[in-house]
């Protein structure tokens, strides 16, 4: 019903907008190679290695 629309627009919103922080860090990461990115929490859940590979 119209509960589960609102939750598929919120949660979506929230993706676009995890999607937005993640692209803009990628971008100051490119700029700065000593740049931490938000998502790297601690040196075990951290982000900024996964940017710098290749395939990132």
């Amino acid at each position: 019903g119209r509960a589960f629309a609102w939750m598929l627009v919120v949660t979506g919103a929230a993706g676009l907008l995890a999607a937005w922080v993640i692209t803009l860090d990628k971008f100051k990461l490119l700029e700065d190679p000593n740049f931490t990115p938000g998502c790297s929490l601690n040196p075990i859940v951290s982000c900024g290695n996964i940017m710098k590979s290749e395939q990132a």
